[in-house]
């Protein structure tokens, strides 16, 4: 793929009290946590094709996912040094037109994914399913189909993935229940002339359209598909799907594109390097929950940046475990080697002798053959792991 690659992407995490004296502490309605009771702070990371950290940035918590794009190229070009065009691949909602054409000028590619409310643009192009080819080397797993396509002086790859369909389905089927059940619970109030809605007086129809706003709102992946009517006189709710409206986008479900200003990429190889994002996930994920980078319980800016930098200290030395296991043909998470260390446990012997004399030996025990795996993998001789023993003398008579 020649180029060097590096992973963008942003999370927050939240403080515990009011964190009054970080100034980057900032309450927004975007709290990956749905904490939006509590302030923020968000965090830039940068990873390299194989998941080790290159940059991170504090950023307040309010900001803008896409207005980060600035910071993160100045830093990339101040640490790096890298005088090859390197490639960026962003999540769709940090690839603003602005940002890509900033990346552009800084002499940097990208590979991004578009955003789910444009794919209908493609709508005709994805229905013509011959035109797919799969995606190789995912024998064992379900396939990924793509196609290619040209925009406005970059490459568009159409694809359509199983598996997204499938997880699609269920978020729209889910989402749908309980937005219908939303509906009921309001008409269940109408019919029982619910104090609160006043029903009876001028205001009656607007409280009820507000209501019916305010739950739309929260499950816009079903409302869309649904017209909502309220008869004043008889006070009565009723709702209606249109089925041509929801076909359609079903039958989009599953699909998404992907955009790079590099045309000198295959179908396969833009696929697999926009994949590569989920390693940036999978690094939040450790980092919020192996690492505890969430909550914060420090107040002060530099004692927060402190904690954020030595958080993705520790991510880097967990990724270099996972990656020398790679290269010595283990392949292994983290989390599977944390599991099976923890059994290989170490026994602590405690001998008392006639002369008040006591020893404490800690010693390992034998682990299994999986265990011996891990240790081989990772340079660690079984036979040398350390064995402490302490040795506490008797106390003179009558001295504690």
């Amino acid at each position: 793929m020649g180029n060097t690659i590096f992973l963008y992407d942003l999370t927050n995490s939240y403080f515990e009290g009011g964190c009054t004296e970080n100034p980057k502490a900032k309450r927004s309605a975007n709290s990956k946590e749905k904490r939006t009771d509590c302030p923020l702070l968000s965090v830039g990371l940068v990873l390299n094709a194989e998941g080790f950290p290159v940059v991170h940035k504090v950023f307040p918590g309010n900001t803008s996912d896409s207005k980060t794009i600035l910071d993160i190229v100045s830093s990339l070009q101040r640490e790096t040094g890298d005088t090859r065009r390197p490639t960026v691949v962003l999540d769709g909602g940090i690839a603003t037109q602005a940002n890509l054409k900033t990346l552009l000028e800084n002499n940097y590619d990208y590979v991004v994914n578009g955003k789910r409310t444009t794919r209908q643009n493609f709508a005709e192009d994805f229905k013509r399913r011959k035109a797919f080819q799969t995606v190789k080397g995912r024998d064992d797993k379900k396939p990924v189909f793509v196609k290619r396509i040209w925009g406005e002086g970059e490459v568009v790859l159409l694809c359509r993935s199983e598996d997204r369909k499938a997880k699609e389905d269920a978020i729209v089927s889910k989402t749908e229940e309980r937005y219908l059940e939303a509906l009921r619970k309001l008409a269940g109030r109408i019919e029982k002339k619910d104090g609160k809605l006043h029903l009876d007086s001028s205001g009656g129809r607007a409280n009820v359209d507000r209501c019916i706003g305010k739950i739309a709102s929260r499950y816009t992946r079903a409302s869309k598909f649904y017209a909502v009517r309220y008869n004043d006189d008889q006070q009565l709710l009723s709702w209606t799907r249109d089925e041509d409206k929801y076909q359609e986008d079903a039958s989009l479900h599953g699909c998404y594109h992907l955009r790079t200003s590099r045309k000198d990429l295959s179908n396969d190889e833009i696929w697999l390097i926009y994949i590569m994002l989920t390693r940036v996930e999978t690094a939040f994920h450790l980092l919020k929950g192996e690492l505890g980078l969430r909550p914060f319980y420090h107040w002060k800016e530099d004692r927060c940046d402190a904690h954020i930098w030595i958080t993705v200290l520790a991510y880097h030395l967990l990724r270099w475990i996972e990656y020398s296991l790679k290269l010595a043909g283990v392949d292994c998470t983290y989390q599977e080697v944390r599991r099976l260390l923890q059994t290989h446990c170490y026994s602590t012997i405690n001998l008392p002798c006639r002369n008040g004399r006591k020893y404490h030996v800690r010693r390992p025990g034998k682990p299994d053959e999986r265990q011996k795996m891990i240790y081989s993998a990772l340079g660690i001789d079984v036979s040398a792991l350390p064995v402490r023993k302490v040795v506490v003398e008797s106390s003179p008579a009558g001295e504690d």
